[in-house]
């Protein structure tokens, strides 16, 4: 249901605004052990009455379009390109939870949000005992993310 959620709003937000077609999604459940990470990678944390992480992991030529398009075409000097990547990460996965969100459990109420943070250097992510690891790739023409939700809990029913 998550995940779902998570896909739906990455492809209104890539397809629509972005203007960056979805060539094909393929999606893995609980089989992954390990989630080898992309050149770039935000994740996000929930709390509350939903503990989970999500995590967003780019090609660098996908982050590049995306950019690009937050920046209207604008050139970004070399000396800053790392910082902007970084900015344009946790932007995309905080649009895309911050749409999704309405649709989790219980619609959202009582879950918190970590801000977002920028992982370059790490290669992989090892799934631990119980967790429940699901990933998908959405491959565009000009590369493709992933979004990945790890959760260790089942979430909360309202009271």
């Amino acid at each position: 249901m998550i995940q779902d959620a998570l896909l739906l709003q990455s492809r209104l937000f890539l397809e629509e605004d972005m203007n960056t077609p979805i060539v094909s999604i393929t999606t893995q459940n609980n089989d992954v052990q390990k989630l080898l990470l992309k050149s770039y990678t935000s994740m996000i944390a929930t709390g509350g009455s939903l503990s989970l992480m999500v995590l967003i992991s780019f090609e660098t030529p996908i982050l590049d379009h995306l950019m690009s398009r937050f920046m209207d075409g604008e050139a970004v000097a070399s000396d800053e390109l790392e910082e902007v990547r970084d900015s344009v990460c946790g932007e995309v996965i905080n649009t895309i939870i911050g749409l999704a969100l309405p649709t989790f459990p219980g619609r959202g109420k009582g879950v918190t949000i970590t801000p977002p943070i920028t992982i370059s250097d790490a290669a992989s992510i090892t799934k631990y005992k119980t967790a429940k690891l699901t990933t998908s790739e959405l491959r565009t023409a000009h590369g493709a993310l992933s979004i990945s939700v790890i959760n260790s809990e089942q979430p909360q029913k309202e009271q």
